[in-house]
């Protein structure tokens, strides 16, 4: 299943120097998988802003809008779908987790699993 979206800001601010700008430059695609929908998998599609920095002492000349409430930077999945990949990793080997991962519609191979609970273990190495 695959959904449409595009973003509804007028502007964004530039994620170098914080400028805010509405001088649209063009449009992207994003492509995201998210949390399945009554068993079947969902693909969100979001047409994204690209926008000029008009700071001109920015060495950042183009900038797209973040979607940090969704996903992260340049990532391809959810948020909820790190997380449910998270919680079935530590749980159980990576081959394992990635074949239950598939009963979830979820598409993560077993590098992907150890790759997201790198992160984690990263982030709790951080935080000591």
């Amino acid at each position: 299943m695959t959904v449409f979206l595009h973003t509804a800001g007028k502007g964004a601010s530039c994620p170098y120097c914080g400028h805010f700008s509405h001088r649209l430059h063009s449009y992207y695609s994003r492509h995201i998988q998210d949390l399945e929908v009554y068993g079947h998998t969902l693909e969100l599609v979001i047409k994204v802003g690209k926008y000029y920095c008009e700071n001109v002492s920015c060495p950042r000349k183009i900038f797209c809008e973040p979607l940090s409430f969704l996903a992260r930077r340049y990532g391809r999945r959810s948020y909820l779908v790190e997380e449910r990949i998270r919680s079935i990793s530590l749980e159980l080997t990576s081959r394992k987790a990635s074949s239950l991962l598939q009963l979830f519609h979820i598409t993560a191979s077993s590098s992907s699993c150890l790759r997201i609970l790198h992160t984690v273990a990263g982030n709790i190495i951080l935080c000591k």
